[in-house]
């Protein structure tokens, strides 16, 4: 009961935390979220009771001198210094991905370690929440203990009903609590069908951490699974077709072609350039906000360039978004950049690809480390020629954990192209948008007081936030 209690007051805590993004929440809406997540956190609870249960409560029941109290209590502290630590990590972890824990946990592991521990030690406070964190697991555990050592009821007489009645009840309860408060999955709340409500930070709230945490795992391995089975010819030829394509062609790359003719330019353009954007979205470029002049440079490449409001990104992190442009292939969940091209043969409908058909030279630049999701590697496999990073720049100026300020990557670039001897296209990957948001604005200019008093109430205008505009 008090690891369940420990669970719900993390809920709320959370709640009260960001409660400013429920500002036009219904007090049903928090009282279903409250309910359904007390549902779910039977699960949670149950799972980690289960151990002290196997390993201590069954064999003091056979054997009466088994330590059971000191197992309940290593057991516990345990669990309860767990869910704690993992509260504590899920404040951050939501500033960033608007969610709890999810597969994003995956991509974190094949991530730049370093970058990661600079952002979190300068952009999330990593030492004072340590220190929190661990002043709240010793004040749970301590309370916990206090608890454990209460003295609590047995059965004097009557002791084979009282433990025939257990042996019937725990099994019927864990039952109840597998699926949430159910006696089956169609009653049940499984973590796939818990957002029951339209405000995102009410649907997080829902999953406890421990549920969190398997969401991120079954996600992972579900589409894991479900990616790398083998499929059969007539599979492939059916869903070729079913997507519009030539189920005849000698390629999937051929079964998707189209050609038309249409007039030629006079003369091609000598420099074909993509910019892929870190963390940057069309919203500054709405017209609410155009007033705030966040987006300048966006502004300019649309005057100047080809752009498109309706565009839907490959998917919801750096790393997935870039693989859609290299490969040419949807966001499924995999790290296509560890496994596309090892074998000598790169996909035929990436933007590498295609631009070199056409006659151009592919340079790929990245304004981080080639060390980052082996970015060098995946992109020359791809078919760029050419890869360039921030380590090639010849003045780096002020950088952060993640790469260079963009400036001084588009400086350098456009040093480079003075040079270029053919038609040239570039793909180029930003880094400047990205936490932990430590560069000087204020000496690049940016008018902190004339945006903050343009920003509408739902934006606050806290250092922070002020400090993540300016880098935009």
């Amino acid at each position: 009961m008090y690891i369940y209690i420990l669970l719900m007051v993390f809920r709320i805590v959370f709640l009260l935390i960001y409660s400013g993004q429920l500002s036009e929440a219904r007090a049903e809406d928090v009282a279903t979220a409250l309910w359904v997540g007390a549902r779910i956190s039977l699960k949670t609870t149950a799972f980690l009771v289960a151990l002290p249960f196997v390993f201590g409560t069954i064999p003091y029941a056979i054997w009466g001198r088994w330590p059971v109290a000191h197992i309940r209590a290593i057991l516990g502290s345990v669990a309860v210094g767990l869910m704690t630590l993992l509260f504590v990590i899920r404040i951050p972890y939501y500033e960033i991905f608007h969610q709890g824990f999810n597969i994003m946990l995956f991509n974190g592991m094949k991530d730049d370690k370093w970058a990661i521990w600079d952002t979190a030690v300068k952009q999330y406070q990593f030492w004072p929440r340590l220190l929190g964190a661990v002043l709240l697991m010793v004040l749970f555990i301590w309370l916990l203990q206090k608890i454990l050592r209460t003295p609590v009821w047995q059965p004097q007489g009557h002791v084979r009903i009282w433990i025939g009645l257990a042996i019937v009840f725990v099994p019927v309860f864990a039952i109840f609590c597998r699926f949430g408060g159910a006696f089956h999955s169609d009653s049940g709340v499984p973590w796939e069908s818990a957002a029951r409500t339209k405000y995102v930070v009410l649907n997080e709230a829902i999953l406890d951490d421990g549920q969190a945490l398997y969401r991120a795992y079954s996600t992972h391995e579900r589409a894991t699974e479900k990616a790398v089975r083998p499929i059969s010819e007539e599979e492939r030829d059916a869903a070729i077709a079913r997507l519009g394509g030539n189920p005849d062609a000698d390629s999937i790359e051929e079964a998707f072609t189209r050609r038309t003719t249409e007039a030629p330019f006079v003369r091609r353009p000598r420099h074909v350039v993509v910019i892929l954007g870190e963390n940057y979205a069309l919203w500054p470029l709405l017209p609410e906000y155009r007033a705030l002049g966040l987006a300048k440079t966006s502004e300019w490449l649309e005057a100047n360039g080809a752009h498109t409001y309706h565009f839907l990104p490959n998917g919801n992190g750096t790393m997935t978004s870039l693989n859609g442009f290299l490969t040419g292939l949807p966001d499924i969940g995999l790290y296509v950049n560890y496994t596309m091209g090892l074998h000598g043969r790169p996909d035929g409908l990436g933007i590498g690809t295609m631009m070199k058909k056409m006659g151009y030279k592919t340079v790929f630049w990245y304004g981080g480390l080639r060390s980052w999701q082996d970015i060098e590697h995946f992109t020359l496999r791809e078919g760029f020629d050419e890869f360039h990073c921030a380590d090639e720049l010849p003045e780096q100026g002020e950088s952060s954990s993640w790469g260079v300020p963009d400036g001084v990557l588009f400086d350098g670039i456009r040093e480079r192209m003075k040079y270029d001897a053919e038609d040239t296209f570039y793909f180029i990957l930003t880094t400047s948008n990205h936490p932990p948001f430590a560069y000087d604005v204020d000496a690049e200019g940016f008018p902190r007081d004339e945006v903050a008093a343009k920003l509408p109430p739902s934006i606050p205008t806290d250092k922070a936030t002020m400090d993540q505009l300016g880098h935009i």
